[in-house]
């Protein structure tokens, strides 16, 4: 089987719905509902054996294929894609070493390790550090990618809520917490521990891809003690926070955790994963909460971020 013959297999190249670039070399490529629905969950894909036939899984994964090589990544082509825990934990690049996914068929032998992306999973992590010339990938409906940059170290984490919010903590459960970290943000800055806090200034952080102020399961109580427990690094943290309508800006929550903990440059996007639309009038993304108050059916379905470090 020739490379054209391969090629034909797989499904039409998916462009990007947008392309950022906040870094000199750090591109972010987000994906969402497109004209084709595309679902972009790699719930799904866990191990090699995932890929058969033709099953759902692996259009999944030629379609991730596909974006990786029209992004310019190099081969071995490399996305790292933990599972996200809520728990604030960050993996390091080694722990995936033995793990990755590939579609194999042994008519194709040698040419395998050339033209198919190799997808780290089998980690259990809301993020971990991207080696240069690889990507981190993140199938999200909602939650908000952190990319923190020294310029030469890039870590990138999933950013739920309970990500963000050590709830133990916060209510005083247990005199100990058993997580590590009260936030996925103080999880990040340990891999740049070599950075005092002095001298965090110099990092520089972005913040992509999520819901705006319309989530809404945190009660107000919980937003004051959280206002309280981070302190007044925002201006007007009421208002960042949308207590008063009873809504939260995790995006803003997240940007607001940055300067807390003294990193100098933290900037966001204007995505809105619950309102933004198209010039048709359709959503372009897949958003969790909407789906829960608009299209249960779809509550499962996810947006794809590719965080590539050139």
């Amino acid at each position: 089987m020739n490379v054209h013959e391969r090629r034909t297999m797989k499904t039409k190249i998916v462009k990007p719905t947008k392309i950022i670039k906040p870094f000199d070399n750090v591109e972010i490529r987000l994906f969402g509902r497109n004209k084709g629905q595309t679902d972009w969950s790699i719930k799904d894909l866990q191990t090699s054996e995932d890929l058969w036939g033709n099953s759902p899984q692996v259009k999944t994964y030629w379609h991730i294929d596909e974006i990786a090589r029209d992004a310019g990544l190099k081969s071995p082509r490399v996305l790292y894609a933990p599972s996200p825990t809520f728990d604030a934990k960050i993996a390091s690049a080694k722990e995936f070493e033995g793990k990755g996914i590939q579609y194999t068929n042994p008519e194709w032998r040698d040419q395998n390790d050339q033209f198919n992306v190799i997808l780290g999973r089998g980690v259990k992590a809301d993020g971990c550090d991207v080696p240069k010339g690889s990507a981190f990938w993140l199938s999200s409906a909602d939650c908000p990618t952190l990319i923190i940059t020294d310029g030469e170290k890039v870590v990138c984490a999933h950013c739920g809520y309970k990500s963000l919010v050590d709830r133990e903590t916060l209510w005083c459960i247990r005199g100990t917490s058993i997580r590590s970290h009260f936030s996925v943000v103080d999880a990040v800055l340990e891999q740049f521990a070599d950075i005092d806090i002095s001298r965090r200034v110099n990092l520089r952080a972005f913040v992509t891809l999520g819901i705006g102020p319309h989530w809404s399961e945190a009660s107000e109580t919980e937003l004051e003690k959280l206002v309280f427990y981070e302190g007044l690094a925002c201006e007007n943290p009421r208002e960042s926070y949308r207590i008063g309508r009873k809504k939260l800006n995790i995006v803003e929550l997240v940007r607001c955790q940055c300067l807390n903990r003294g990193i100098g440059n933290v900037r966001t996007d204007d995505n809105d994963t619950f309102a933004d639309k198209d010039k048709d009038g359709k959503f372009l993304w897949w958003s969790y909460e909407r789906a829960m108050k608009q299209s249960p059916a779809d509550k499962l379905k996810r947006n794809g971020v590719m965080v590539i470090y050139h």
